[in-house]
């Protein structure tokens, strides 16, 4: 400790300030780049009033978005357009809705995300590769990943096990966590290769304003889009252990506080959120073009 309480103070205040928090990780809020980007959120459709609630969103075939409720809910996939209107119910065989979060996509599956523990009693985690096929009326999944967490201690001791968000970028999902105890996210990774319980590898943390309900991913862009009760960050990053230490914030949204769970890409600048009410939102991205003063003729 230093000699004098006022060199004490200043060295504490230091740390925090450079963002050193909880050991090796990160209490950072990249700065956000105003200049280039500005945006516009509005409140454009609701879904069908059968749909009970939305806590996952996905955007496929253009013009489609799937989404699905929550615990107390039936393992039931929902397909409307994004006017809300119901197209299908697919109903997912031999699988129970404990706590569907979070809901991704490739080519071949859609990937649900059974990751809630509100709580925090659970001690295994599953995602359900489901065929995606869009004209069945039932469909069973081909895969089911199991993880833990790999810093799980002690049940229900540990407060930041509660995720209701993930992406998939083959082949690993990243689960993005709801703390209550150490605010903020803490970032994990799922090989969704692996046939046997594994346990998730941590990557990364940040401190943020509220819980996280969501995530979703731009690949042409690098881009993620972290969806909270009350805020929307979009940043430019790397998914990896820098996820957040060298990210580029180019959004900080503050919305509406409706309980807002899910977010899903559209295309480069549009985004739909949902919340648990059935509302749709529009998040629109208008990117500006920086004008630069030659100095040297």
């Amino acid at each position: 400790m230093p000699k004098t309480p006022f060199l004490f103070l200043l060295s504490v205040f230091f740390l925090l300030f450079q963002g050193c928090f909880h050991g090796i990780t990160y209490y950072y809020r990249p700065p956000q780049d105003s200049t280039t980007i500005q945006y516009q959120y509005s409140r454009t459709a609701q879904l069908d009033q059968t749909i009970k609630e939305s806590s996952g969103v996905l955007f496929v075939q253009d013009t489609l978005l799937i989404t699905h409720g929550d615990s107390g809910n039936p393992p039931i996939l929902y397909v409307t357009n994004i006017q809300g209107n119901l197209k299908k119910r697919i109903y997912i065989k031999d699988v129970h809705n404990l706590d569907w979060e979070a809901i991704a996509c490739d080519k071949k599956h859609v990937y649900v995300a059974d990751i809630g523990n509100n709580t925090l009693q659970r001690q295994q985690f599953s995602i359900y590769r489901i065929p995606l096929d869009l004209t069945k009326d039932t469909l069973f999944p081909d895969k089911k990943i199991v993880y833990v967490y790999s810093d799980q201690k002690s049940y229900p001791k540990h407060r930041n096990h509660d995720a209701e968000a993930m992406l998939y970028i083959e082949p690993y999902f990243y689960i993005f966590t709801k703390n209550y105890g150490v605010k903020g996210t803490d970032v994990y990774k799922v090989d969704s290769r692996k046939d046997s319980v594994q346990a998730a590898t941590w990557i990364a943390h940040s401190y943020l304003d509220s819980y996280v309900t969501d995530v979703a991913y731009n690949p042409q862009k690098r881009e993620i889009a972290l969806l909270t009760y009350g805020f929307v960050y979009i940043y430019q990053t790397q998914l990896d252990s820098n996820l957040f230490k060298n990210a580029t914030l180019t959004v900080r949204l503050r919305i509406p506080p409706s309980q807002t769970e899910a977010i899903t890409y559209s295309n480069d600048s549009t985004l739909f959120i949902t919340n648990e009410k059935g509302r749709i939102f529009t998040l629109s991205l208008f990117y500006k073009r920086r004008w630069r003063f030659l100095t040297n003729f």
